[in-house]
Order: structure tokens, then sequence, then C-alpha cells
């Protein structure tokens, strides 16, 4: 790989530029929460990443124990990250995080998920409150996208198969291209949301309006679409902390607990690695038989 300290004269600000350019390409919200990372970490530090030291990252990482254990694992994994860029394209002579430790999260997140009652709950509410924020909740629980995969979705994204199915294409992390199938039930409340605005419902793989439009015809931002699920969760009166990765994990234990084909909602949902989908197979199965069915006494 070429030196690109060689090549031209870099500092701080433009190696921040180039790493956090390189993890858009794979989740412009990944990127995103990384800057913030940065922020935090060059504040604390105050001086240039050339002249930082294992006790600086060390002092960091004890700055963080207020947070919790997954939010300090996310904060020093960010800057673990850096520092190997860096050090990549030779912008330091070393690599000094690379020793630096990261603590050990337990990986809860197959348990985030609604019940079948909470989901219908949530659905019925959002469709009182406003025909964006049912097709959203709706769009998340049928098909596992995440939520920067929704509000990318442009009209020219659809497309019909041979046998008249409708499917979406997505493009998800690292700008890999998968295609899903968008359930007849889902595909009518896509259509009754165009005729409501007033917009046509012929597909067409040149049109690029985003199916999520705010006022001006740009896509709606994330973070619109997060609140507004939020807000409908705490009107269903759901107590967990619902998020649309929630409802992605819901899509996914359901999918599984009735019987899809493990492989299947792998490519659905996009998962790179076969390990992340059987989590929600243990979520959706851990349950149906255990040890204590065969205690034959009753209470």
């Amino acid at each position: 790989m070429t030196n690109l300290v060689e090549v031209v004269e870099t500092n701080d600000s433009q190696v921040v530029e180039m790493f956090l350019s390189n993890k858009s390409r794979r989740s412009l919200n990944t990127a995103r929460v990384y800057g913030v990372e940065i922020r935090r970490f060059l504040d604390f530090v105050g001086k240039p990443l050339r002249m930082v030291t294992l006790s600086d990252l060390q002092a960091f990482a004890d700055s963080l124990e207020y947070l919790a254990p997954a939010s300090q694992a996310r904060a020093l994994t960010t800057i673990r990250s850096l520092f190997k860029f860096a050090f990549r394209i030779g912008y330091t002579r070393f690599n000094v995080a690379e020793v630096l430790e990261v603590p050990k999260v337990n990986v809860t997140s197959e348990q985030r998920f609604l019940t079948r009652s909470e989901l219908k709950a949530l659905l019925a509410t959002s469709k009182c409150k406003n025909p964006t924020a049912y097709l959203a909740v709706g769009f998340l629980v049928l098909t596992g996208l995440r939520i920067a995969e929704l509000v990318g979705i442009k009209w020219g994204d659809f497309f019909k198969d041979l046998h008249d199915n409708t499917g979406l294409r997505v493009i998800g992390k690292g700008q890999k291209l998968r295609t899903i199938k968008v359930r007849s039930d889902l595909w009518n409340a896509i259509c009754e949301y165009q005729t409501l605005k007033g917009l046509p419902i012929e597909i067409d793989n040149q049109d690029d309006r985003p199916l999520f439009a705010n006022r001006n015809g740009k896509a709606m931002s994330d973070v619109y679409v997060r609140r507004l699920i939020t807000e409908c969760a705490k009107d269903a009166g759901i107590k967990k902390d619902v998020s649309p990765h929630w409802l992605r994990h819901s899509a996914a234990t359901l999918a599984l607990a009735n019987g899809a084909d493990l492989l299947q909602v792998q490519k659905d949902l996009g998962h790179s690695s076969l390990t992340t989908t059987q989590r929600y197979l243990h979520s959706a199965n851990q349950l149906q038989k255990g040890s204590t069915d065969f205690i034959n006494i009753g209470i």
C-alpha cells in the first residue's frame, strides 16, 4: 500500500477525515458514531496523535468508567481502530493503541425483541399516529431492515419478478447489495401511502424519489424516524426501550420461531456471519423446551 504521508503532508484532521470517510463506505451511521468518539478522545488528550502515549490512552480509558461497559468498549474500539489506521497509512511510526485493553461485553442484542402482542399494539398505535409512522414500523417489522437502509429506500429500488412478487434492492453495510421479498400486505400499505401523498405507484427503476420523503422531497433523517417509533412505543404502553433495531431483532426472532430457514434469515437481514443469525434462533427457542418440563410434579 502507498505510504500516504510520503505523498502529501498530512495532519491529524486529515487523518481523521480519511478514517471516517473509509468507515462511511460501510455505514454512514457508524462513521457518525466514530466521529463523536474521536472528538471526545481528542478533547481529553489535548495533543496530536503522534504524541499520544499509552499512559494517555489508559487515562482516557479510566475516564470512561462512569459509562456502561458497552459504551466504554465502543469508545475504546473506535480509538484503537483510528490508531491502527494511522499506523497503516504511515502517519504514526507505531501503533501505540495496539495493547489497549477493551472491556468484554456480553452480547444481549438478540434479547431485544417485542412479543407478538407488543408488536400488534405498536402497529395499532402507529396507524393512529400518522401514515409515516405506521409504514415505518410495518416495514421494519416485516423486513428486518436497518434504519439507515429504511430511510435510504428509493422508489426505483422496488421491482417485480416473473411471478409478480414484489422485491426490494437494499444496499447494506459495506455497500453490499441484497434483495428481499416485500409481502403483499406490506406492498399494499406502501401503495396506500403513495396514493395518500398523491404519488404514482407504478414501478420505475429509474425513479430516485425517496419512499420516506420530507417536505423538501429529500429522504427523511433516521433521527426523525427513530423519534417517531420511540413515541409510538411509549403511546402503546410498551415499557421496553424500543428503537428501530428492536424491530429488526423482532423480525429475525419471529421469523426463526415460525420455522424460517436460518440461511434465508441471514441473507434477508444482511448478516455477514451466520453466528449472528444463530443468536436469534437461540432467543426464539430457548423456552420451548427445558429441563423443567420433565419434572413430573405440579403445584
